[in-house]
């Protein structure tokens, strides 16, 4: 048995757990951009291989991957979450237990202090401000849904400036072989052209790591 936990196989308790999170906040407002019921499931089945007791949620939106963390059979015991957009703290209050003590949920990363808080695992669906990289250290597990690359890269060239770096997998929901793609030239005349092969987006999944020698 593969008990890596980058070789993530989503069992059917992950699938339905981030089926029905995904069925009940799909219907809510504000549910444009929650996350797809793929990455749910990969982050339920690499919570459920790690086991974090202290996870940090950056981006909670509506609380969508929120509540999946907070149903979840290996819950963590404390789990802070940020989110500043004056919208969706509106919905998370109404979607979101304020009374459960073991979640937090902070309006400015700037609360945030690498110095003091530790987490095991941070998921990132949102902008990190730059002074919270150094919270991703040594053995921190990290999960990003969708691909989020300019994010992944900033903090890639932090890790390495402490010679640190990323073990990374990608998980994608398949290829989208053929699309047009619609946009404006120079003058801004409207052009369409043809794009073959784009992987459809799902997670990353990784840990941070020593560089080798």
């Amino acid at each position: 048995m593969d008990l890596n936990p980058l070789n993530l196989a989503p069992n059917d308790v992950d699938w339905a757990l981030a089926q029905a999170v995904r069925a009940d906040f799909s219907i809510k407002p504000g549910a444009e951009h929650i996350a797809s019921d793929f990455a749910m499931a990969h982050l339920s089945a690499f919570v459920r291989a790690i086991r974090p007791k202290t996870i940090l949620e950056i981006g909670a939106g509506i609380g969508t991957i929120t509540q999946l963390l907070l149903s979840h059979q290996a819950r963590p015991a404390h789990l802070v979450s940020t989110e500043d957009n004056a919208y969706c703290l509106a919905q998370i209050g109404a979607n979101i237990s304020p009374t459960d003590q073991s979640h937090k949920l902070i309006t400015d990363q700037k609360e945030l202090d690498p110095e003091k808080d530790h987490f095991e695992l941070v998921i990132i669906d949102a902008s990190m401000q730059e002074h919270l990289y150094e919270i991703i250290g040594l053995g921190t597990y990290c999960f990003i849904e969708g691909s989020r690359s300019e994010t992944r890269e900033a903090i890639g060239r932090n890790l390495l400036s402490r010679g640190l770096t990323w073990d990374w997998k990608n998980f994608n929901r398949g290829t989208k072989w053929f699309r047009i793609a619609r946009g404006f030239d120079v003058t801004g005349k409207p052009y369409r052209k043809i794009r073959l092969r784009k992987p459809i987006k799902g997670c990353w999944v990784g840990k941070v790591v020593a560089l080798p020698g």
